[in-house]
């Protein structure tokens, strides 16, 4: 009898199914995470476009507030004066009374008159004191604000300069079938020549792709901003005769005209300078400086004096990558420059308005006090 034995088989899967299947489900979730990085990345920054510029916002704002805060402080205390003293002429106004015509009351009205001409003295003291403090205190502030605003917008693009941004990551499957930004056709050869200079000055073989992957990002040095604006206005004629009359003015006047002047006295030297070297054949003639004119080309003396003054006018420049971030960083900075300019200007003519508002009341008024003294003493005659 025979016993037919049947060998059963049993299939089994690949080894290598597990390790298959394991491989993919980490690439799959490799692949979700690093675009969820991505869609980090562009909100962060789409944050960018905004925060620097607010940032530069504040500094003005503060740097408003305080000027104000500490000029306010000058001037509540002025007003204070001013209020004291107009509380003395009222006194001296109702003490000028008829009854002073009589030859007897003779002592007392010289009396009042001399205290009076003591009291419009000290009026005028205060105001071209007042004055003086007022501006000396908006020199100081509007240079803190040139200093911070320098220091916070240099800042600023170094962080920019290294944040991660979009072009900073690795394409992810899929992307090569996004479609790019559209650019015209001048405008791409524009930016392939850019490349391939940038290249070549690299000393790097000119190897250029066109592609989302080209997008490199260029280096850019951004221009700085005037110094020379910040400046007082020049001192009124009144304020000049007062200061003529009594042999200078007050020295917190006198250091706010001079720190206010500065730039406008190296704007005339240098101005006076450019004159000189439009006279360089002139002085060609001239034995003791007819060499050195003759060895200086007119031109070279003159680019170099412009070059001194514009790099003396100007806050030093900037060097940073261009991106929206950045451009908007520098742009934000022109426009709280011009703003706090525009306050700074309008904040200082206000104060001398006031000043010089005062000054002519006083003036009046002292011409009206003699007129009445006048008037006096001629009826006791």
């Amino acid at each position: 009898m025979w016993v037919v034995s049947q060998r059963l088989t049993v299939c089994r899967p690949p080894q290598n199914t597990h390790t298959h299947t394991h491989t993919h489900t980490h690439k799959t979730d490799r692949d979700t995470s690093a675009r969820a990085f991505r869609d980090q990345v562009d909100r962060f920054q789409q944050l960018l476009l905004t925060a620097p510029v607010v940032v530069l916002q504040d500094v003005g704002a503060r740097c408003r507030e305080e000027c104000e805060r500490y000029t306010g402080v000058e001037l509540r205390r002025f007003k204070k004066s001013v209020k004291a003293y107009e509380a003395v002429k009222k006194r001296h106004r109702e003490a000028l009374t008829p009854q002073l015509s009589d030859p007897n009351e003779l002592p007392a009205l010289q009396a009042l008159c001399t205290s009076e001409s003591q009291r419009v003295a000290d009026v005028r003291a205060c105001i071209a004191a007042a004055r003086g403090k007022v501006l000396d205190r908006q020199r100081v502030g509007a240079s803190g604000f040139m200093a911070r605003l320098l220091f916070y917008t240099d800042k600023l693009l170094k962080f920019l300069d290294n944040t991660i941004i979009r072009t900073d990551l690795a394409a992810l499957p899929g992307d090569e079938s996004l479609v790019p930004d559209r650019m015209s056709l001048k405008r791409l050869k524009k930016n392939l020549r850019k490349r391939e200079a940038e290249q070549a000055a690299a000393g790097a073989e000119v190897t250029v792709e066109v592609g989302p992957a080209t997008k490199v990002l260029r280096p850019r040095t951004w221009k700085g901003i005037p110094t020379n604006e910040f400046v007082v206005p020049p001192k009124p004629h009144w304020l000049v005769a007062y200061e003529a009359e009594h042999g200078g003015g007050d020295g917190a006047g006198k250091e706010a005209e001079e720190g206010g002047g500065d730039a406008a006295a190296a704007a005339a030297d240098a101005k006076k300078g450019g004159k000189k070297g439009g006279k360089a054949k002139k002085d060609a003639k001239n034995k003791k400086k007819g060499k050195a004119a003759k060895d200086a080309p007119k031109d070279d003396t003159k680019e170099g004096e412009e070059g001194g003054e514009a790099q003396a006018d100007t806050s030093p420049s900037v060097s940073s990558f261009y991106t929206p971030s950045t451009r908007h960083t520098v742009h934000a900075r022109r426009s709280v420059y011009d703003e706090f300019l525009k306050w700074y200007h309008d904040h200082i003519g206000h104060a001398d308005a006031l000043c010089a508002k005062l000054w002519q009341s006083e003036g009046e008024w002292e011409r009206n006090w003699s007129k009445m003294v006048l008037f006096l003493q001629e009826q006791a005659a």
